[in-house]
């Protein structure tokens, strides 16, 4: 990213961003994370199903985004550090996976869908496989009462114009 920025203004700003978010080590945890639910998945040997590693690793990434976020990575830090210096959530999700710790990813299921937070992750999840071609597009119709601006529209738009 920091090699894309046009200027040396640019690369600075976008460096310092990097390094102040640690978007660069918790983008090689996210890797490894996903090399290993695949060889988990492969194994079939996962301690939770797949949508509930899919909707926990997106909380934990995206954590930063808002308040609830940032207070869903406490209570995720809580449930899945068991030492005194904790690591990054991703990585201490990462190593109850590693290890099968279903308890501890129940616990943070439980603390994920119990938050608005929860319903937060699952609306972007959503928009994402959409975006991706992954889920349809689902269109919402109401209906309510005819008004005169929508028989001018149907007139003008559907039938041709005025008579």
């Amino acid at each position: 990213m920091a090699q894309q920025a046009k200027s040396d203004a640019g690369r600075n700003l976008t460096q310092q961003y990097l390094g102040a978010h640690d978007a660069v080590p918790i983008g090689n945890c996210l890797r490894e994370l996903g090399k290993s639910v695949v060889k988990h998945t492969q194994a079939g040997d996962l301690p939770v199903d797949t949508e509930t590693i899919e909707r926990q690793v997106c909380a934990l990434a995206l954590a930063g985004c808002n308040a609830e976020g940032t207070e869903f990575a406490e209570n995720a830090r809580d449930i899945l550090s068991g030492w005194e210096m904790p690591n990054h959530p991703i990585v201490d999700y990462h190593l109850a996976l590693e290890y099968g710790d279903k308890s501890k990813l129940e616990a943070l299921d439980v603390a994920l869908t119990s938050g608005r937070y929860g319903s937060w992750v699952a609306e972007r999840l959503t928009e994402a496989k959409r975006y991706l071609g992954l889920e349809p597009l689902r269109f919402i119709i109401r209906y309510g009462e005819r008004t005169p601006q929508w028989d001018l529209l149907w007139n003008k738009l559907f039938t041709g114009g005025d008579e």
